[in-house]
């Protein structure tokens, strides 16, 4: 146990470590552990952005006060998931319905061995995770590779339920089929954005883009350079950012390295 535990706290401590160097808060946007340093980001913006992010993964564009705390949002998410999201989200929802009713039917017609609950186990962390996910920030980004571990947790526990019912070749012809079932929206994709292959450089690094930028001081006097058109800075000098924000001031006057904190 000591030796499972140990890498996991390890990870998570250097990531709690970072969150609160970053923002004050070890598990940001969430203020939970929040510790009120100088350079924090204030917890009432903590919580605002928090809201943003629950709010804009269900209805962009929309503020999060109209949002959060009803179901209106529903219908038009659906909508958008159907239209724009079969690929991610739709197909491996269905394989994994597809080999968890396989699984069962095959079970129970060829009365094999039942599998165990540990076995059937490998379903509920992706499950759980995309419960998680629904409730919180339902927006398929967020949801990283959930969709595809469900998809895979259901095929791995397909290929278990048949590891003993067939001869050699018929189960490796199985186990290729589960595998191109598993992997046909990859080649859907590779074959829509084929054209990207002849955008590979070939000869080293592109060039980083450059923005125009305007300078507008704050407050305080600390000069940042803002992009023209609101999006990345790219090859601006420091610091820049597309956010302006009039209250920005330095730890250490004069000392960027020391980081940034709002001014009373």
């Amino acid at each position: 146990m000591i030796q499972l535990i140990t890498p996991i706290a390890a990870i998570m401590a250097i990531w709690c470590l970072r969150s609160v160097i970053l923002s004050g808060a070890p598990f940001y946007p969430s203020t939970i552990g929040y510790v009120p340093l100088e350079w924090a980001v204030p917890k009432a913006k903590i919580i605002d952005e928090a809201n943003w992010i629950y709010s804009w993964a269900r209805q962009p564009d929309v503020h999060w006060s109209i949002v959060l705390g009803n179901w209106e949002w529903l219908k038009p998410w659906i909508l958008t998931i159907v239209e724009h999201e079969k690929s991610d989200m739709l197909y491996p929802i269905a394989l994994f319905g597809f080999f968890c009713i396989t699984t069962s039917v095959f079970v129970i017609v060829k009365s094999a061995k039942p599998l165990r609950w540990l076995e059937w186990a490998i379903l509920f962390p992706p499950i759980l995770g995309l419960v998680y996910w629904f409730f919180t920030a339902p927006d398929p980004r967020f949801a990283n590779a959930l969709f595809f571990l469900a998809s895979m947790s259901a095929i791995l526990l397909f290929v278990r339920s048949i590891g003993n019912s067939f001869n050699f070749r018929t189960l490796s012809s199985l186990i290729c089929l589960a595998f191109i079932l598993g992997n046909l929206h990859f080649v859907r994709l590779a074959i829509i954005y084929r054209h990207l292959v002849k955008e590979i450089s070939l000869f080293g690094y592109q060039p980083i883009k450059v923005a125009p930028l305007k300078e507008i001081a704050t407050r305080s006097g600390v000069t940042l350079y803002i992009p023209q058109v609101l999006g990345n800075c790219w090859d601006a000098p420091l610091p820049c950012t597309p956010y302006f924000n009039t209250a920005l001031k330095l730890r250490k006057p004069g000392d960027l390295g020391s980081g940034f904190k709002a001014a009373e």
